[in-house]
């Protein structure tokens, strides 16, 4: 009954093809200009696409990171800084220290710019007579070199520059840009680094800082598009070139894939989605991937052509097709199974917690629709008029092609696969053996794998970008902040003695800098009201002089207490510089401590109503463990879907499941891979297994459907083993290394987690391609052994009924 069904399902699957391969036969120029119009349409809408880098941008605006960060924001006018650092011995000249003050000045006047903290605006608490007086510590330019020192040395003295603005060693100088809530940070650090090109005279000034990196991520990405799609499309060409010999063979595959990728850029830029470090490579990945339906297409179209020229005019009248139309109806089925299993591996993804990995799941998805739809209608149709219009040329040009596959290379490549299927039938027990042996070394791999989500990996160490990123989280200690919000009484001294353990903790702790709260100014006042005595350096006794502190200098000067205090003074922040590097190094035990000093100092406190702990480092954190819940997530769905489609769509059949068998090797093999390569789970990375899924599924999708299409024809199972391998094994060894050799070319790219992206899902399509050549086959022919026997005579019979079918299926697929 299983198999009556099974037989069924493929006749209506089959009517369906052969109902669009009508409607294209008859109205091919329809489908020409159709695809031409909307093509126009989408290319016009892809003008409108944006770039978006920032890390904030990954997650949904109900996050609890981004609702505790947008909180404190909201308090105290944003919490991303750009940093900017110079040589000491640079700055510290009447020279070096005028054009700092003028960037200074020009970075304040920029639009987007909160505040800007440096060496020549600072600020200290002086006492008078009188009470306070708030002085600026630069008051004055030097004049000569002797001048300058003098400023150094008040600069190293000062508690609340040293360690901050003035790194430990004495050898940097930072300055601190902080950026206004809601802003684009990219546009406005670059609009930062124009001021500082323009007034350098000759310092060497390093940037760093989220804002900056994503500006830097935004450029490279940009570079990346430029470069990387070209060498893609190259490369594409060469296989495809190599593969068919033809033209034809190479443009129309080729034409197909791009106009899906000019679609779905189309429909970015009509719904508003912008480009990302994720969506960066979509270009390279649908180019690599949506290829294989115009190159399985093609391959058809020629057997089919050949197959029309051996048996005569008499196949083309008999079905009322020519090639093209007899191509679609003989794989038709095949290539539309393989790209909604492609769309199942993408599609997981857009049920990430994650805004660009759904984005990303959800855009690859809908291109792959893409490419499916136009290489089953335009690719068709384009074929279909130029037999017609140029028939005996186009012809030539097909046996010219014929001819050239049965060349010196294209026979070699045959032969070898022949002997590929011979040796699947000869030595099953090797396959099984080697498949058991890449199984125990993936899973040793695996226990190795590690997740780094920090955003600095996406630079080379030898790029600018991280150069400076680790030039300036080594001299100052971190580059990104922790943000600790505190709420309850402020001006109460418990409070303020808990906010001050709190930040002798984190500056005593691996991984932090230098913390910094309102304690710090109250110990300012409190100097500076008693002759800067060392024991006054200290918090009041009473609530009531705190606030009588905090008055008075506020109403001496400007000390940034709107950065640390809330308006209705119920809110604190201490903010703490933080080596993400570190935590990274630590499995985030960095971070582990800053909940447990938090806990242990500010937690369970009378007069503490709530603690907030937040920043991007935390951010990073929980993306990591979003992308591993993720991955899981969407790799288990894949699955499942891919397996539902498998089974419904081949027939029903138990033996449709031992597709998957491939696949799961493949998954093993990539985590064994990253495991003991050292690559880690990260933003990109973390897309390869359903990719893989997706993409690979189609290799063991082509084998099973030659085979049973082989079984239907009268083959016995080792016969169709050998047919389908030798034939089909071609056209999967050319889709796996047209795929390998697209993703290879990220190997360019300027982000290393693009290239390790890259590699990764080369190796696995060569795992999958492999499995599907060599376990898929042994795992048939097992199966079909299980089967019960047919009864006496039935065999003879059925090969007598079948042998002209037979010879067919073994001669005239080349």
């Amino acid at each position: 009954m299983r198999h009556a069904d099974g037989d069924t399902a493929h006749e209506m699957e089959l009517k369906c093809v052969r109902s669009l391969s009508r409607f294209i036969q008859n109205h091919p120029v329809a489908v020409i200009v159709a695809t031409i119009l909307i093509t126009l349409l989408a290319a016009l809408s892809a003008t409108r696409i944006t770039v978006s880098t920032a890390v904030r941008d990954f997650f949904p605006s109900t996050d609890p990171e981004i609702v505790a960060l947008e909180h404190i924001d909201e308090i105290f006018g944003g919490s991303e800084y750009v940093l900017i650092a110079a040589k000491a011995d640079d700055v510290f000249t009447p020279e070096g220290l005028q054009v700092l003050q003028d960037i200074t000045l020009g970075i304040e006047d920029i639009d987007g710019v909160h505040s800007v903290r440096s060496v020549t605006n600072m600020v200290e608490v002086q006492g008078t007579p009188w009470g306070l007086e708030v002085v600026d510590l630069l008051a004055e330019m030097p004049t000569d070199q002797g001048e300058a020192d003098a400023v150094r040395r008040r600069m190293e003295e000062n508690p609340q520059i040293a360690g901050v603005l003035l790194s430990e060693s004495g050898r940097y100088v930072l300055a601190l840009a902080q950026l206004d809530q809601g802003v684009d940070a990219g546009a406005v650090s670059g609009r930062i680094r124009a001021v500082i090109d323009q007034h350098r005279s000759g310092i060497a000034f390093h940037l760093s800082g989220s804002p900056f990196l994503s500006k830097a991520a935004e450029e490279y990405l940009r570079d990346d598009l430029i470069n990387l799609f070209p060498f893609a499309v190259a490369v594409i060409i060469i296989v495809l070139a190599l593969s068919f010999k033809t033209v034809s063979g190479v443009l129309l595959p080729l034409v197909t894939v791009l106009l899906s990728i000019v679609w779905t850029l189309g429909l970015m830029g009509a719904i508003g989605v912008p480009l990302t470090q994720m969506s960066a490579v979509l270009p390279v990945v649908l180019l690599s991937s949506g290829s294989a339906y115009g190159l399985h297409m093609m391959h058809r179209y020629y057997e089919e052509n050949g197959n029309g020229k051996a048996n005569g005019k008499s196949n083309a009248a008999a079905s009322g097709n020519g090639s093209a139309g007899r191509a679609l109806e003989s794989v038709g089925v095949a290539i539309i199974l393989a790209g909604v299993t492609t769309v199942a591996g993408f599609g997981s993804n857009v049920f990430s917690s994650m805004t660009r990995m759904r984005e990303f799941g959800g855009l690859t998805a809908i291109g792959v629709c893409f490419a499916l739809l136009i290489a089953l209608t335009f690719l068709p149709a384009v074929l279909t008029v130029l037999d017609r219009r140029h028939g005996s040329k186009h012809s030539r040009i097909v046996q010219t092609s014929s001819a050239a596959k049965g060349g010196n290379a294209a026979r070699g490549g045959r032969r070898f696969l022949e002997s590929v299927g011979d040796y699947v039938l000869r030595r099953p027990i090797v396959v099984v053996i080697a498949t058991l042996a890449l199984v125990a070394w993936s899973a040793g791999g695996l226990s190795r794998l590690k997740v780094d989500t920090d955003f600095a990996t996406f630079f080379d160490e030898s790029s600018v970008a991280r150069r400076d990123f680790d030039l300036i989280r080594t001299e100052f200690g971190g580059v990104d902040t922790i943000q600790v919000l505190v709420e309850g009484d402020i001006f109460d001294p418990v409070t303020l003695h808990a906010m001050d353990r709190a930040q002798q903790d984190f500056e005593k702790g691996s991984g932090f800098g230098k913390a910094f709260s309102i304690v710090d100014v109250v110990k300012q006042v409190s100097l500076a009201l008693h002759e800067d005595d060392p024991a006054w350096n200290r918090i009041p006794d009473s609530r009531e002089e705190v606030a009588q502190y905090l008055l008075l200098v506020s109403m001496s000067g400007d000390v940034g207490i709107d950065q640390m205090l809330s308006l209705d003074e119920t809110q604190a922040r201490i903010q703490v510089m933080v080596d993400s590097t570190v935590n990274a190094s630590n499995a985030g035990g960095t971070l582990e401590q800053a909940r447990s000093i938090v806990a242990r100092n500010l937690e369970g406190v009378g007069t503490i109503e709530r603690v907030y702990l937040t920043g991007l480092p935390f951010l990073s954190e929980s993306m990591g463990k979003q992308i591993m819940a993720s991955q899981m997530k969407s790799l288990l769905l894949a699955g499942i879907a891919v397996a539902v489609i498998v089974y419904f769509t081949l027939g029903r059949s138990i033996t449709s499941a031992l597709c998957m068998g491939p696949i799961a090797l493949t998954i093993l093999a990539n985590f064994g891979i990253m495991g003991w390569a050292g690559i880690p789970v990260n933003l990109v990375t973390a897309l390869v297994s359903s990719i893989a899924v997706g993409i690979g599924i189609d290799y063991s999708i082509h084998i099973y459907s030659r085979f049973s299409e082989g079984l239907r024809s009268g083959l016995t199972p080792d016969e169709a083993i050998h047919v389908t391998i030798s034939n089909t094994g071609t056209a999967v060894a050319l889709n796996a290394l047209s795929v390998a050799a697209g993703f290879m070319v990220m190997l360019a790219s300027r982000f290393p987690p693009v290239r390790q992206f890259g590699t990764l899902i080369a190796v696995t399509m060569a795992v999958s391609a492999a499995g599907a050549l060599s376990l898929l086959p042994v795992t048939l022919l097992a199966a079909s052994k299980w089967k019960p026997a047919r009864a006496p005579g039935a065999k003879e019979q059925c090969l007598g009924e079948h042998q002209g079918t037979r010879q067919r299926a073994r001669g005239e697929r080349v």
